[in-house]
């Protein structure tokens, strides 16, 4: 069904182009502007460190 995927990623392309044919080296080729998956996984766990980083004297008091 779903083997080896990843289902908590997100793709926001903000622009998308092909490019000339006549381009040398990137003619004909298509081109995705901030084409990274967003994970929404490793950004919840990134914000807890850094939120824990923030408040440590908050929630580890001695």
């Amino acid at each position: 069904m779903m083997t080896g995927r990843v289902v908590d990623m997100f793709y926001f392309p903000l622009v998308e182009w092909d490019w000339p044919g006549w381009l040398p080296w990137i003619g004909g080729n298509h081109f995705i502007f901030f084409s990274p998956i967003f994970n929404l996984a490793d950004a919840c766990i990134s914000c807890g460190v850094v939120a824990l980083l923030i408040f440590h004297r908050k929630v580890f008091q001695s």
